[in-house]
């Protein structure tokens, strides 16, 4: 009779000296790009990963594909690995005293030292840079031409990540003179909710307004819709993370500060080297990582809404740049004579519908490379350019660089900070 393996894990159990373990949440895309970092790192250390990839139903953890709860007692048992990485998605709902069971060494992904203090004995922790995220957001609606700022809070004020980033934005506002209001109200349910859509209303406008995270972003962008407050026109809004079944699944869409989580994943997987080794981290020092882009998108494009038609053309660019279309293409969106769609897409933007397509064709590359969608020599054919020619001079003639050098500065970023 075939022996039941524990955990829900089956196939080679125990993963030797070289073994880590990486626990990370399914739903988030962040997570992906995380392990990209984490593996890299791998390749160079020589290590055996095993990631176990969970999910949350009704409040607990189980495991993709076996529904096994979360046990972290039973995977150092089965695996014996060197040490964990855990994604922080894992740890906003796991109960994590079992962390500190023995002292193997683990590295908290996305994590910050408040967080985590006391949860493991031999920990370490990679954090997310609240400044670097403040100055994106800032001069995303800065450009945009707001008279005041505000900040949206994560619902539950215990996490230290959401007010790290209110104080970074409300210093780079304050710095340059403008009014800023932090919204601050009940955690949760219909109270949060005619709370928040009062203080909208009330915002000096046009108001730029930074939420904490993606999820926040999506809730203001309901209260102001269910209130009659404009998006963009009277609130320009951003959040944070990117992520994709949020962003761009709803009206207006919506524009977000995305973080480097491969450069996350890489310096989680050093940092646990260092643990591994024996080696006694400084305590106070906090690693962090930075932002990769601002992915723009209508929740920020109040510079053109003084005109539907450029606001439409803006938009059938971002959604069809890949499909190669042509100016031709967008002035029948815009629906009026060429002369006349040209100079009112130059009036509201400040450039031409040709350099448009084009900025966003390279955005696109851009985005193909770091998430190592496709092979590079079909770069062009998933970016909308006619060729590989045609996408290396375009690409060079708005960055300054080579695709080679782009992509090269990225990597040695990603290495090395």
């Amino acid at each position: 009779m075939r022996r039941k393996v524990p955990c829900g894990m089956m196939g080679n159990v125990g993963g030797g000296s070289s073994c880590v373990l990486v626990l990370r949440l399914t739903a988030e895309d962040s997570s992906v790009r995380l392990m990209k970092g984490v593996k890299r790192y791998a390749d160079r250390a020589g290590w055996t990963l095993r990631r176990l990839d969970y999910r949350t139903v009704g409040g607990v953890l189980v495991q993709d594909g076996t529904n096994e709860p979360l046990d972290v007692r039973c995977l150092l048992k089965l695996w014996r690995p060197l040490g964990l990485i855990v994604d922080a998605g894992l740890v906003s709902v796991y109960v994590p005293d079992a962390f500190g069971h023995g002292r193997i060494p683990i590295d908290f992904s996305d994590c910050s030292p408040d967080e985590m203090h006391g949860r493991a004995p031999a920990s370490a922790c990679v954090a997310s840079d609240a400044d670097a995220m403040a100055a994106a957001a800032f001069d995303e609606l800065a450009r945009q031409g707001v008279v005041s700022f505000a900040y949206v809070p994560f619902m539950d004020p215990a996490w230290s990540w959401s007010r790290a980033r209110g104080e970074a934005f409300a210093r780079r506002v304050r710095a340059n003179g403008v009014a800023f209001s932090c919204f601050t109200a009940p955690e949760s349910g219909e109270r949060r909710t005619h709370a928040l859509a009062a203080w909208l209303m009330g915002l000096p406008k046009p108001c730029g307004v930074f939420a904490a995270n993606d999820a926040e972003a999506e809730r203001v962008r309901n209260v102001c819709l269910a209130a009659g407050v404009g998006i963009p026109d009277e609130v320009v809004l951003i959040g944070v993370d990117n992520r994709r079944d949020i962003c761009e699944s709803g009206d207006p869409t919506l524009t977000s500060v995305e973080q480097d989580f491969e450069k996350c994943g890489y310096l989680s997987a050093r940092q646990l080297d260092r643990l591994v080794s024996g080696e006694r981290l400084p305590k106070g020092r906090t690693v962090t990582f930075g932002v990769s882009q601002v992915v723009r998108r209508a929740s920020t494009r109040r510079l053109v809404v003084c005109d539907g038609r450029v606001a439409r053309a803006l938009e059938f660019v971002r959604l069809h740049a890949a499909d190669r279309i042509t100016p031709p293409d967008v002035v029948a969106v815009m629906g009026c004579r060429r002369s006349y769609a040209d100079q009112r897409f130059r009036e509201c933007t400040g450039h031409t519908i040709l350099d448009e397509i084009r900025s966003r064709r390279v955005e696109l590359v851009k985005e193909l490379v770091r998430r190592d969608d496709c092979d590079r020599a079909s770069l062009y054919c998933y970016s909308g350019f006619s060729s590989m020619i045609d996408l290396r001079r375009v690409f060079k003639a708005l960055t300054g660089q080579t695709l080679s050098q782009w992509r090269a500065a990225g990597t040695r970023d990603t290495i090395m900070g």
